[in-house]
C-alpha cells in the first residue's frame, strides 16, 4: 500500500513540477511588442511620366521615432527603365527625420504597370520586422498616362488617380 501511495505521489508531484516548468517558461518568456513607428510614406512623379519622357521618381519618408535599420526601396516593372540614380537605401533614419530615394525614370512602353516603394525597418537581429508599401499604378498610353496612387496603410478605397496628357492634366480624388 506504501508503494503504491509513493507512485502516486511521485506521479502528482512530477506533473506539478511540469506545471511549474511550464509557467516559468511562460513567465521568463520576453515578449517583444510590435514596434510603433508611425511614418509617412510617399512615392511620387516630378510630372506625369509620358511614354518616352524622363521623369524624377521620389520615395520619400518620414518618421516620427527611431526607425533603425532601414532599407528604402523602389521595384520597377518591366515597361519602366532606370536613367540614373540608385532604387535602394540602407542605414538609420532618426525621429522626425525624411529621408529619400529619388530616380529619374522613363515610360518605355504603352501598358498597365505597378510601382512598388517599401520602407522597411528590421530589428532585434532580424525577429521584428515593421514597413510600409506604396504603390503608383500608371496607365502609359501613346498620348496619356494615369497614375493611380494607394499606400498599405490607406483604406481600399481611398485612391489617389492623376490623369494626363500633353495638353491637360487634372487631378481627381476617387472613392
Amino acid at each position: 500500500m506504501k508503494s503504491k501511495n509513493r507512485s502516486k505521489c511521485k506521479l502528482v508531484l512530477s506533473g506539478i513540477l511540469v506545471l511549474l516548468t511550464i509557467l516559468l517558461v511562460g513567465c521568463l518568456e520576453q515578449r517583444v511588442p510590435e514596434p510603433q513607428a508611425p511614418i509617412d510614406l510617399k512615392l511620387s512623379f516630378s510630372s506625369l511620366p509620358l511614354l518616352n519622357n524622363e521623369v524624377n521618381l521620389t520615395l520619400s519618408v518620414r518618421t516620427e521615432a527611431e526607425y533603425p535599420n532601414a532599407t528604402l526601396q523602389i521595384h520597377l516593372p518591366n515597361g519602366f527603365q532606370l536613367v540614373a540614380g540608385n532604387t535602394f537605401w540602407e542605414g538609420d533614419i532618426q525621429g522626425n527625420e525624411t529621408k529619400e530615394v529619388t530616380v529619374t525614370v522613363k515610360a518605355i512602353e504603352t501598358g498597365d504597370w505597378r510601382i512598388v516603394g517599401q520602407a522597411i525597418s528590421t530589428r532585434l537581429g532580424g525577429s521584428v520586422v515593421y514597413g510600409e508599401t506604396e504603390y503608383l499604378y500608371v496607365i502609359v498610353r501613346e498620348d496619356n498616362v494615369t497614375v493611380l496612387e494607394e499606400n498599405s496603410k490607406k483604406a481600399e478605397n481611398d485612391v489617389i488617380i492623376r490623369r494626363g496628357s500633353l495638353e491637360e492634366r487634372q487631378i481627381c480624388l476617387g472613392s
